[in-house]
């Protein structure tokens, strides 16, 4: 057994394989050692920021808010600091209320805030995911407001972002536990994936549909991105990397280059609310996706999720990447239990007890059964 952090009650025991306890043990929470002010970081925008003392009011905005709060807040400080945040989703409150006792009292503001509402919460910093400081950074900046960027997109630069909060948050000892728990995962994959040569990994196709039906407008993400580092780091071959693609957004393809492809598995990606088991059971019986190769075998299927989805730079991307990995070579992959990693993952980053897993988690769940379409 090992013992881990949980920020309710101090502290709970988890039951985890070998492997992944290697990556972990030993680790405590809390500050260690006497920090010297000021505090330099470099972020994801390339700037150089320099604190005097730790920031007490935070606040959170930009591009897809949810995936900074969500890493934000697998520090246990976060619950003290964060004063407000841009909501896109309802989704974002209901899991901020099962992590912070206080998340009704934080501000939330609207879609691509105005400087008056986010000055209105008094912040001395604001954290933003963008790759360059644009204009809203600028005028926060001159107010003398610093605007930390995170970028999220790539298992580097997520290190170095939970590196950048760590620091202003005053707890880099978290970060490294942060870290270490993704890396051990990483490092474990690539384990098992090492003797297995490029040509010989399955040809996989990730592919986000704006509609439920066959004629959705169809996409691919670009080579950056992360579902593209998940497919690979999971032992496939993305197949939409021979096409000239767009660096900054999803690419719009269609059926005809799709059946060209045929690749061996599709991870179809859908808008959160969507109905998911319904839209493949329509993929399937259609006349022309069912000619696919990935269709015949029972290998057409929904990218998971539970409040969030599985698939974007947001923490959960280690979990869609452990699902990939079993579903891409599910006889390397076949002792990993997926379960015992969803528990692993809310009980460590975020300090959910198992009871709480069990009943506002885990039955938002949908992962897909991997199995031949009825004829």
């Amino acid at each position: 057994m090992l013992t881990l952090w949980n920020h309710k009650t101090s502290r709970f025991c988890l039951s985890l394989p070998l492997w992944a306890m290697m990556c972990i043990i030993g680790l405590g929470s809390g500050v260690t050692g006497h920090t010297v002010f000021p505090i330099t970081i470099s972020d994801a925008a390339n700037q150089t920021l320099e604190f005097d003392a730790y920031p007490q009011r935070i606040a959170v905005i930009g591009r897809g808010p949810f995936m900074t709060i969500h890493a934000v807040y697998m520090f246990e400080e976060a619950r003290e600091r964060v004063v407000g945040y841009e909501n896109r989703s309802t989704t974002v409150k209901n899991f901020l209320g099962l992590l912070d006792s206080q998340a009704h009292t934080k501000t939330e503001l609207g879609t691509n805030p105005g400087i008056e509402q986010i000055l209105s919460l008094r912040p001395d910093l604001v954290i933003k995911k963008a790759w360059t400081p644009d204009k809203m950074s600028q005028l926060l900046t001159q107010t003398g407001i610093p605007v930390m960027h995170v970028g999220l997109e790539t298992p580097d630069q997520f290190f170095d972002d939970m590196r950048n909060i760590g620091k202003i948050l005053g707890n880099r000892h978290r970060a490294e536990q942060i870290i270490r728990f993704y890396q051990g995962r990483l490092d474990h994959f690539d384990e098992r994936l090492k003797d297995i040569p490029e040509h010989d990994r399955p040809r996989i196709l990730v592919l986000h549909l704006d509609g439920r039906s066959s004629s959705a407008a169809m996409r691919v993400p670009p080579k950056e991105w992360m579902q593209t580092i998940q497919t690979k780091r999971a032992g496939g071959r993305p197949v939409w990397l021979g096409s000239s693609l767009s660096s900054n957004s999803w690419n719009f393809v269609n059926f005809e280059q799709i059946a060209a492809w045929n690749p061996d598995k599709i991870f179809i990606v859908t808008q959160q609310s969507a109905d998911t088991e319904t839209i493949i059971r329509d993929l399937q019986n259609n006349t022309l996706w069912s000619k696919l190769k990935a269709a015949q075998t029972g290998n057409l299927l929904a990218f998971p999720s539970d409040m969030i989805g599985w698939d974007s730079p947001e923490p959960r991307w280690i979990l869609g990447m452990t699902w990939m990995a079993i579903h891409t070579h599910p006889e390397l992959f076949a002792d990993l239990n997926l379960n015992d990693e969803i528990d692993a993952f809310f009980m460590f980053l975020y300090g959910l007890e198992k009871n709480v897993i069990d009943a506002y988690i885990r039955p938002g769940i949908h992962i897909p059964e991997q199995k031949p379409p009825s004829r």
